[in-house]
């Protein structure tokens, strides 16, 4: 399987700091003392899924990386393992100590009863980074279900695949969302994440239009249910599937599209999909970004409001 998408890679005093990617990312409405369980048995799923060597570096919450032993996947397991207490937890893991990664897991799991008094709608998230490459070394159908498979162990609120622009942490990010910001408007088919600030206003809402979306329960109910977002988004590149507990996946294509101009890609079924959630959509922040650039990006694929 070939996959257009155009090659980014940006670097900042020799170091890779930008590159396109494929993300995974889903917000869930739940604290830490009862992810952890979970979010440690998909951090398993994803090491099968990659290889079990793949991941080697860690950061600290200050984004200082370190070289990940054994000793150090044995205290990150039993860590997830015992989440009772009630706080938060974060955990960051790539394949490099000194730039981006091609491939990356990160968590953060919230203390929702603390952060509800000032961030009513916040929400914990998990995401996982993969090179674009590995998309055509496994197979769209292959990377769908697998997303399908942790989408059903996790108890999320929404959450997305898409192709991206991945990026590295710490003392490099606003340096790496400066240059992301020259590119992106161009690929309106990629997204530009970031995560950490997302997951203090989500509520029950959506970040835009992708290859793959999934809807909760709350998201869902708001749309009008199965039967009329299928209505709604009646198109043969379209994809509705009902999922357990109330809950709807949507898929856009055989694979995700770029929206590169000079290869011609069709964002219709992005467009139509934007406009379904508009009213659901979450506008936030975005490093180096103004914030009528951040407006205008997360609503890329709408309408203008004449």
């Amino acid at each position: 399987m070939s996959i257009n998408h155009p090659r980014i890679r940006v670097k900042e005093d020799g170091r890779l700091i930008v590159r396109d990617g494929l993300l995974l990312c889903f917000y869930l409405h739940e604290s830490h003392r009862r992810l952890g369980p979970t979010v440690g048995a998909l951090l398993r799923a994803y090491q099968r899924f990659v290889g079990p060597d793949t991941l080697t570096a860690f950061f600290n919450e200050e984004g200082d990386p370190a070289r990940l032993t054994g000793r150090g996947w044995t205290r990150i397991f039993a860590e997830l393992s015992d989440s009772s207490e009630g706080h938060s937890y974060n955990l960051s893991l790539n394949d490099s100590l000194t730039e981006v990664g091609a491939f990356s897991f990160e968590y953060f799991g919230a203390d929702l009863d603390l952060l509800s008094f000032k961030w009513p709608g916040a929400a914990s998230y998990v995401s996982l980074c993969f090179p674009t490459e590995f998309l055509p070394e496994v197979g769209a159908a292959r990377f769908e279900a697998f997303a399908l498979d942790l989408a059903g162990s996790l108890p999320f609120t929404s959450g997305y695949g898409s192709l991206a622009f991945n990026y590295s942490k710490g003392r490099d990010e606003y340096d790496a969302f400066r240059h992301i910001s020259n590119y992106c408007f161009g690929l309106p088919g990629m997204d530009v994440h970031h995560a950490r600030s997302t997951c203090f206003d989500i509520d029950a809402k959506v970040r835009g239009a992708y290859w793959l979306n999934f809807l909760g329960g709350p998201v869902l109910h708001q749309l009008g249910g199965l039967v009329s977002l299928r209505r709604r988004l009646a198109s043969p590149s379209i994809n509705v599937s009902p999922l357990a507990g109330d809950r709807a996946m949507i898929t856009l294509g055989a694979q995700p599209n770029a929206g590169d101009p000079e290869s011609g890609d069709d964002l219709s079924p992005y467009r139509l999909l934007a406009e379904t959630l508009k009213d659901n959509l979450h506008v936030g922040y975005l490093p180096a970004f103004a914030p009528e650039d951040a407006a205008r990006w997360s609503r890329r694929f709408l309408t203008p409001s004449k």
